[in-house]
């Protein structure tokens, strides 16, 4: 990202804390009151904004410097402004928070401990690719708990995984996107298949001829298992998308040309909002780890379902 767009981001965060219409917490991991926005997804854009009180929404982007990084000494970090956790945390289609928890549900009624039942990975920054945006590394993909060897890549080294909130679906590299559909058509058979497809989809099925559970529709669990053990599990809640009312299309979609780009920080698989929905992620700069729920249905509940404004 060039250094303009860089500085145009952080000044965006900025003027975040002065003209949002913020909830507060109760006291962060700092001393000070982490802040929370609704968050509210663009039908026509698949963008997450969040409001601003008289003027236009400001779209979130996992991409850019967008919370605690600096242009020079006198914006030096925000987080230290406000007192509060070096955390940023997402639970999309709903809100985002600055500064860490708690992340309180009020509903179901036993209430889940959350923070409880994150996973975590290391969070890291790409040089090569410059200071903004986020990564983990994965040592492979499995699609029904089946290992694909294809899918390890070991000219290229573990399988960098970026997050981005500003791309609708997971986009994978072309050498990762073939055999990975591949592996889920030879092993999805049973759903009727809808030809042609719906762009910018290759595989659509008809959802009349479909099962569900409380994870969404009842297909096989994708897992992207991470390199220091961790999995990020995607089931049919995140792994289908409704397109139509008897249409859902498989939610990942080829990597374009122009954004191809191969070596040790080149990333393999960009994880896009759809993915990300219905999932608590929080950003930890001070550790520098990344914490996933996974999908919230399995707790039967939501991310509309968070309480931001009252303690654990």
């Amino acid at each position: 990202m060039h250094a303009r767009a860089e500085t145009l981001l952080l000044l965006v965060a900025i003027s975040l804390l002065s003209v949002l219409p913020w909830h507060t917490l109760a006291s962060g991991g700092g001393g000070g009151k982490p802040l929370v926005a609704a968050v509210t997804k663009d039908g026509s854009t698949s963008l997450y904004t969040v409001a601003v009180k008289d003027g236009r929404p400001l779209a979130l982007d996992l991409s850019g410097l967008l919370v605690w990084s600096t242009c020079d000494a006198s914006h030096s970090t925000i987080a230290a402004t406000q007192n509060v956790a070096k955390k940023f945390a997402l639970c999309l289609p709903s809100v985002a928070v600055f500064g860490g928890g708690p992340f309180v549900l009020i509903f179901p009624y036993w209430r889940p401990d959350i923070t409880a039942r994150l996973s975590y990975t290391a969070l890291r920054r790409s040089p090569e690719l410059g200071a903004g945006g986020y990564y983990i590394t994965a040592k492979g993909i499995t699609v029904n708990h089946q290992v694909h060897q294809q899918l390890a890549l070991p000219n290229h080294g573990p399988l960098v995984v970026q997050l981005s909130s500003t791309i609708p679906y997971t986009e994978l590299r072309p050498d990762v996107y073939g055999p990975f559909i591949k592996a889920w058509d030879s092993i999805t058979e049973w759903p009727k298949k809808v030809t042609p497809p719906v762009a910018p989809f290759e595989l659509c099925y008809d959802s009349r001829t479909l099962s569900s559970n409380r994870l969404g529709y009842a297909v096989p669990e994708i897992d992207i298992n991470l390199e220091d053990g961790a999995t990020w599990h995607i089931f049919g809640g995140n792994s289908l998308v409704q397109v139509d009312d008897s249409t859902a299309c498989f939610a990942f979609v080829e990597m374009k040309p122009e954004k191809v780009g191969y070596g040790n920080d080149a990333p393999a698989v960009v994880i896009g909002g759809y993915q990300m929905e219905h999932n608590l992620v929080v950003f930890d700069e001070e550790k520098q780890q990344l914490g996933f729920s996974g999908l919230l249905f399995g707790l039967q509940t939501t991310c509309n379902n968070f309480n931001f404004t009252v303690a654990a």
